[in-house]
């Protein structure tokens, strides 16, 4: 019998393996397709602010107000003038960016009342509605303004807020101090 040379024993073991039925091993591809989900989001840019004010005096009617409409329109009555401080009345800006969406509202929980001293403000909240930031306003009734029937997928609504109302009560004995209220602005969509 003939010895294998050590030297060819590496090469057969080669071919020995090679010549055994191999088992195939198989990897999967795969991606997930998922549909854009809905998204809204509301901003305040600014506050609504009614700004310094003076309250009525000795010759004036006894009850003061100012009012902000809708449109951003600034009003005073009943002996009502604006102070001279730094802070003037402005309408509060609300911007709703809804995207991927086919319905959106938005909901306002607006206060009855600033507070300040013991009794408050009443406080009446006005809003308008507009498509552009700079463009005219539509009065809203109610406190939930909604859109329906965009596209969904891929599109973007945006719609802009002016926050107003008119504060009302103020009288010579009113005392003199910052009254303030939160204006709670809620987005929904689908």
């Amino acid at each position: 019998m003939q010895l294998i040379s050590h030297s060819l024993l590496p090469a057969l073991l080669l071919l020995a393996l090679l010549a055994q039925p191999s088992l195939g091993q198989t990897a999967q591809a795969s991606i997930a397709i998922e549909r854009a989900q809905p998204t809204c989001t509301v901003s305040v840019p600014s506050d609504l602010s009614f700004g310094a004010n003076v309250r009525p005096g000795d010759d004036d009617p006894p009850d003061g107000s100012i009012t902000i409409a809708y449109n951003g329109a600034v009003s005073r009555s009943g002996g009502l003038t604006a102070g001279s401080g730094s802070s003037t009345a402005s309408a509060g800006r609300a911007v709703m960016v809804a995207e991927n969406v086919t319905t959106w509202s938005i909901s306002v929980t607006p206060p009855s009342f600033l507070a300040g001293d013991e009794r408050g403000l009443a406080f009446a909240f006005e809003w308008g509605e507009g498509s552009s930031i700079s463009g005219g306003r539509t009065e809203i009734t109610g406190t939930t303004f909604s859109v329906s029937g965009l596209p969904g997928e891929g599109s973007t609504d945006r719609h802009y807020f002016t926050l107003g109302g008119t504060v009302s009560g103020i009288e010579r004995s009113t005392p003199a101090g910052t009254y303030t209220a939160t204006i709670t602005l809620t987005g929904t969509c689908s």
